[in-house]
């Protein structure tokens, strides 16, 4: 009996050090049971966490074709785009994420990120502002995005060390 429980001890240590590894990804404002629900756009999920960017594209144009205003599907596609080098589709997808809700905080994120990965520094800072005025300094996007500004400004370029990934 002791030895079953030291197992399933470790096997908690083991799967919590898991846990603290794992990177955490914000998409801002995932908060629409519609898009929890909707299989298309879990599949993109999940291929934005494997990385496989042009497949989580033809998963979200599918959702954006049956809900247009999808804030976070918007989003995902931003990051998709910008993740295979599209930067002005990205831009316009994450533009478009904040025209359906200008508080999605990923897509601000996100889009200062971008902006930075193309050498705007000043609309960088303002997506920093707007998201300090969501969420104040205490959300993770805020401080994502504060750090990428300041490795940016450390190195005048992009910072991407320490990027939550999918």
């Amino acid at each position: 009996m002791v030895k079953i429980s030291t197992m399933f001890v470790a096997l908690a240590i083991v799967t919590g050090a898991a846990a603290l590894t794992t990177p955490a990804f914000a998409v801002g404002n995932e908060n629409d049971e519609s898009t929890a629900s909707n299989p298309d756009y879990d599949s993109a999920v999940r291929a934005v966490k494997n990385e496989k960017y042009r497949d989580a594209i033809g998963y979200l144009k599918t959702v954006l074709a049956d809900d247009p205003k999808n804030a976070d599907a918007l989003n995902f596609m931003g990051y998709s785009h910008r993740k295979l080098g599209d930067f002005t589709k990205a831009i316009t997808y994450y533009t478009r994420a904040l025209t359906v809700d200008p508080d999605h905080r990923g897509a601000n994120e996100y889009l200062g990120e971008a902006y930075l990965e193309i050498n705007d520094l000043a609309n960088a800072e303002l997506r920093l502002e707007r998201l300090r005025a969501i969420c104040g300094t205490g959300c993770e996007e805020y401080h994502e995005l504060k750090s990428s500004v300041a490795g940016y400004k450390a190195n005048r370029k992009p910072n991407q060390s320490s990027r939550r990934r999918w």
